[in-house]
């Protein structure tokens, strides 16, 4: 199933299940994003364009509004961006939920 689906089913999520989460859609976009020679510009990433497999991974999906982007110019990183401490990401992960609650809660849906 989907995202939104599973949200709607389990409602609040651990705060490791939402960084897994996270972290599942992040590696996808990149790979879309840095995919040679033209990335892929999602467009439509939501909730309910993200599936669930059967391990519990997170996989991007519905590409029907995409956009193919050429690659022109290479950009060189001196180092790589590293994070030693990543408590911000359960802060911002929490506001996320909790944005999301508000809105179920007010468009009259049920979590």
């Amino acid at each position: 199933g989907d995202l939104r689906d599973y949200l709607k089913h389990k409602g609040a999520l651990k705060p490791i299940t939402a960084v897994k989460f996270a972290l599942d859609i992040a590696r996808g976009m990149n790979y879309l994003h840095e995919h040679k020679p033209e990335a892929i510009i999602h467009r439509d990433l939501e909730p309910s364009n993200i599936l669930r497999d059967d391990s519990g991974h997170l996989k991007v999906a519905d590409f029907g509004v995409s956009k193919s982007l050429k690659i022109t110019k290479t950009v060189k990183e001196d180092k790589p961006v590293t994070c030693e401490d990543t408590s911000f990401l359960i802060d911002k992960l929490v506001e996320i939920q909790m944005h999301y609650r508000a809105v179920c809660c007010t468009r009259g849906l049920q979590k």
